[in-house]
């Protein structure tokens, strides 16, 4: 839709001005507005109205300043948000040159830069180039940014590499490091060659045992990244020193905003034989969901020897112990009743509780949520808040109704 003019125009002194007198006005920006903002084009109108669309938007929740960013559309969503990014600059030594393969519109050399660690910015798009030095000036940091292959750049002699290949040519993310653009063969002497190498991926993405690694061998420990109940990224590490060799860890942002790291090691990862049994009285016990950074590296089963609990529904299931054990990993609930998943039956304890508002979660067991939430009665003269955790419980399938547990009550 926007051509590299279009954002030549706006990374440039004449469109930052414009940029920066739309955020001044207080009316609602529109298209016929904007156009007055420059002189008349109404393709810079059009970016300019998207930049607004995207800072106002979505940007609010990755971005404690979100109007300080220049974007294309696709390049926002394929972006670290700022806390994730600054998070993981630390996995590079401070006042140490670290290369940003692929680098995006640069919120990794954005964050990177802040905590001290002077970064060559590269991508192959010349768009990305652009905004990413503008991001740079706009958060007064020294952009140093070249466009070309990492593969075919000259390196300094001696560099960190952060790199986010898991790109299809054509732009799209990939879940199979296969397709990955640049391709793995072209990318694997690269990180041989680094002083250490912290590799950003989809969470999704599965670990390819087949894969050929070429010379820089396949990463020493991975990672899983969480915030705000949803896994953001996944890390692959060669020689990264914050963290152990073959080691999985799994990272959560806290409410509190700080992180918290649990370290696993690789080879003593074993499923959990403490699962309940079946005929076992589930009331007036604690019952925990988890983050799902747990179950994104397949700790579940060694998160619950760690806490000494059970799992109940099976490896994607829920904790469950006789006392509740606090962790920012996990939420508690009392469990109060259990019922058999039965909608009738529900519906008839919905209108006997007569709760403010139904949470509804669901572990082993396929259940339309929104659906069965909008047959459940609410009171709105009540202040109970209750919550339904659907699962498996051997051959069962339950709806147990509890009350979340506030940590700092207790």
């Amino acid at each position: 839709m926007f051509t590299l003019e279009d954002y030549r125009w706006l990374t440039s002194p004449s469109g930052r001005r414009a940029w920066e007198q739309l955020q001044l006005e207080k009316a609602p920006a529109s298209l016929g507005s904007i156009k007055r903002l420059t002189a008349g084009d109404e393709s810079h109108a059009r970016l300019l109205l998207e930049q607004m669309r995207i800072a106002d938007g979505n940007a609010r929740r990755k971005f404690t300043e979100p109007h300080r960013w220049f974007w294309t559309q696709q390049l926002f969503e394929q972006s670290s948000d700022e806390q994730v990014a600054h998070d993981t600059a630390l996995d590079f030594p401070p006042q140490q040159e670290v290369v940003d393969g692929c680098c995006g519109a640069g919120a990794d050399s954005v964050a990177l830069c802040t905590k001290s660690r002077p970064t060559l910015s590269i991508d192959v798009a010349p768009v990305a180039c652009m905004l990413t030095h503008a991001n740079l000036e706009s958060h007064r940091l020294k952009p140093e940014v070249l466009c070309g292959p990492i593969e075919s750049t000259s390196l300094p002699e001696r560099f960190h590499l952060h790199v986010d290949p898991d790109r299809r040519a054509t732009g799209n993310r990939t879940i199979q490091p296969e397709h990955m653009a640049p391709a793995w063969s072209s990318l694997s002497p690269i990180i041989a060659n680094s002083a250490s190498c912290s590799l950003k991926l989809a969470p999704g993405l599965k670990f390819p045992h087949h894969l050929d690694w070429g010379p820089s061998g396949p990463p020493s420990a991975r990672r899983w990244i969480s915030r705000q109940g949803t896994v953001r990224q996944q890390r692959w590490y060669w020689r990264v020193e914050r963290w152990p060799e073959n080691a999985i860890i799994t990272s959560c942002l806290t409410r509190q905003g700080n992180w918290h790291h649990e370290v696993f090691a690789a080879d003593n990862i074993a499923s959990h034989a403490g699962s309940i049994d079946p005929d076992s009285n589930l009331k007036n016990i604690f019952i925990a969901d988890q983050d799902p950074v747990l179950r994104a590296a397949n700790v579940v089963s060694q998160f619950a020897l760690r806490i000494d609990a059970s799992l109940l529904g099976g490896e994607s299931g829920y904790y469950l112990t006789d006392q509740p054990q606090f962790h920012p990993m996990l939420t508690w609930f009392k469990i109060d009743d259990v019922l058999p998943f039965d909608r009738k039956k529900l519906r008839a304890y919905a209108r006997a509780r007569k709760a403010k508002n139904w949470e509804l979660k669901s572990r082993g067991v396929v259940v339309d949520l929104d659906k069965t939430a909008k047959e459940l009665e609410t009171n709105h003269g009540s202040e109970e808040r209750v919550t339904i955790l659907f699962t498996r419980h051997g051959t069962k399938h339950l709806a147990i109704v509890a009350t979340r547990i506030d940590e700092h009550a207790h």
